[in-house]
């Protein structure tokens, strides 16, 4: 379990700060009976409010946060799994059905693919040091 939050962790501020060119871990405040509380967005772009997970049970919440953390910022919700393979298994199935009647965006992108692309990127930027041109 500590393993995959780890894994969605680092895939999810590679796509959100690279790909998506937002902003990672992001907390948004709201009060309750006085009481200040809040919650991490796992990407705000300039539109959209994005949470990723890792295929799997384990990401049957990201439409709930998808939907409060759009509530809060008003920007649209969006959802993202990051998958192991090609072809979707029952709880992407049951993820993409209730973001589609929730009228929330679903995206999906492979773990591989995203590790490979994340790599290339720090070999690039590490040329590029080298070669004493500026990095983003």
């Amino acid at each position: 379990m500590l393993q995959e939050m780890w894994e969605e962790l680092q895939m999810g501020a590679f796509v959100c700060t690279v790909i998506l060119g937002g902003e990672d871990q992001v907390r948004l405040y709201y009060d309750v009976e006085g009481i200040r509380h809040f919650v991490v967005a796992d990407c705000l772009t300039e539109d959209e409010i994005w949470e990723f997970g890792i295929e799997g049970r384990s990401s049957f919440d990201s439409i709930h946060q998808a939907l409060f953390a759009a509530e809060l910022t008003g920007r649209d919700p969006s959802v993202m799994i990051f998958m192991d393979g090609d072809a979707e298994g029952a709880e992407a199935f049951q993820i993409r059905t209730v973001a589609t009647e929730a009228g929330v965006s679903y995206e999906t992108m492979p773990s591989q693919g995203i590790v490979r692309q994340a790599q290339v990127d720090w070999l690039r930027r590490q040329s590029r040091e080298a070669q004493g041109f500026p990095t983003r």
